[in-house]
């Protein structure tokens, strides 16, 4: 039983990180968008 515990507790705490690196890398990606965005001004 302990060891069953013990492994849920990982798996729990991995599914936390994998979520939370997730909502960063989305965020980064958006910000980084916003930034790349290239108006007409800077084409001629």
């Amino acid at each position: 039983t302990i060891p069953t515990m013990a492994g849920m507790v990982a798996a729990l705490s991995g599914i936390a990180m994998s979520t939370y690196l997730q909502r960063k890398a989305s965020r980064e990606r958006e910000l980084m968008s916003d930034h790349l965005v290239i108006s007409a001004r800077e084409m001629k």
